[in-house]
């Protein structure tokens, strides 16, 4: 998941979609599995920064809230 978090930060700045693609591609690889939180942390992360980049700003926020969710620093707010 790193990697395809990796590379998605990589690419965000040039292309949104396959960075987002990247990032969509490694959330599924850990969906589901508890074990993985912090990788999902990681990857809701990494779609926020790629939200702020091109000025998706709901998403962004909502993304990072997802983050800090995942590794258990703020309660669920949906």
């Amino acid at each position: 998941t790193r990697k395809e978090s990796s590379a998605a930060s990589d690419v965000y700045k040039r292309q949104a979609k396959k960075s987002i693609e990247y990032v969509t591609q490694a959330l599924e690889l850990v969906q589901g599995k508890r074990s993985n939180r912090q990788q999902q942390a990681i990857a809701f992360e990494t779609l926020g920064d790629i939200n702020g980049y091109w000025q998706q700003h709901d998403l962004s926020v909502s993304n990072y809230k997802r983050s800090l969710e995942e590794e258990g620093k703020i309660e669920c707010m949906r």
